[in-house]
């Protein structure tokens, strides 16, 4: 189910992203949705990728480079909790917008993403997402904090007013994975 939420996620953001357009990845993890944001950007398109981690900046970073598209990447050592330093000021408008919760695969499975950071973060994110902008939030509730940051994102997104955003869920069973799916609204 994981895999098939993960390709589901990539087909709905790939749909907003022209050539030349400026994306996030707000959790950028090993770096597989940072090389598919920079595949979809085009040569003309800019990644912005986010993590706290030294691991997952180093990981995405060889990923990048493996594929040839580092240049289209600005990978930032950097937390949810103050997203709005970490990134590039004033922040431009984001055609896609990609949140993975929980813990670096592979990595220290103590070091998570938490409910609180994670809101501000993605409250931060949707007031720069482009009209028609989309936005996916993929949070894996296998973790200790797993199940009570699912429920506060699910809280958050649920409460987005409609007329502005329309969003959508799939859910693996039991604690699997939860993907959101954001679309903002032309206005």
């Amino acid at each position: 189910m994981t895999e098939r939420l993960t390709t589901l996620a990539q087909h709905f953001i790939r749909d907003s992203i022209a050539p030349g357009a400026t994306v996030l990845d707000a959790t950028m993890g090993n770096g597989h949705d940072t090389l598919f944001l920079a595949r979809c950007v085009g040569d003309a398109g800019r990644v912005l990728a986010l993590d706290r981690q030294a691991d997952a900046v180093q990981s995405t970073n060889a990923r990048l480079v493996s594929a040839g598209l580092r240049d289209r990447a600005q990978l930032i050592r950097g937390d949810h909790a103050t997203i709005e330093q970490d990134l590039p000021q004033p922040c431009p408008p984001l055609a896609a917008i990609m949140f993975n919760l929980g813990y670096l695969p592979g990595g220290d499975k103590q070091v998570t993403t938490a409910a609180t950071s994670t809101l501000h973060g993605i409250r931060f994110a949707l007031g720069h997402l482009s009209p028609s902008g989309r936005m996916t939030c993929m949070a894996y509730r296998g973790h200790d904090s797993g199940p009570e940051e699912a429920n506060a994102v699910a809280s958050l997104l649920q409460a987005l007013a409609y007329e502005r955003f329309t969003v959508t869920h799939k859910k693996a069973p039991a604690n699997g994975p939860v993907l959101w799916m954001v679309k903002r609204n032309e206005r």
